[in-house]
């Protein structure tokens, strides 16, 4: 049994998301949920615990687009269905990111 140590609110969102790890090339993502700390997707191959980089994809709010890109970290990779899983954790959001999720949330 996996136990869920996610600290706030989760809200879905599917939506085509790149993923930049540290010295890797980009990969395509989807994203299966976001929360004001962090935000899951799927890739086809797994990432390593720790492992930091940068995410962007595109949110809608209010039927306008908001560009959602910031540093993030792998918090869990675990084999699913259709890819890997990977719980990634933001860092250092920009404020107008910040305030997008936060308003996303709602």
């Amino acid at each position: 049994m996996v136990a869920d140590h996610r600290q706030a609110a989760r809200k879905i969102v599917r939506a085509k998301a790149m993923l930049v790890m540290d010295g890797a090339p980009p990969v395509a993502a989807r994203t299966h949920d976001i929360g004001t700390g962090g935000v899951s997707v799927t890739v086809d191959e797994g990432l390593s615990l720790g492992a930091r980089g940068r995410i962007m994809f595109e949110i809608f709010i209010d039927g306008k687009g908001n560009m959602i890109e910031g540093q993030v970290g792998v918090t869990y990779s675990i084999l699913s269905h259709d890819g890997y899983s990977v719980g990634l954790q933001f860092f250092n959001l920009e404020l107008g990111v910040a305030n997008a999720i936060a308003k996303y949330m709602r």
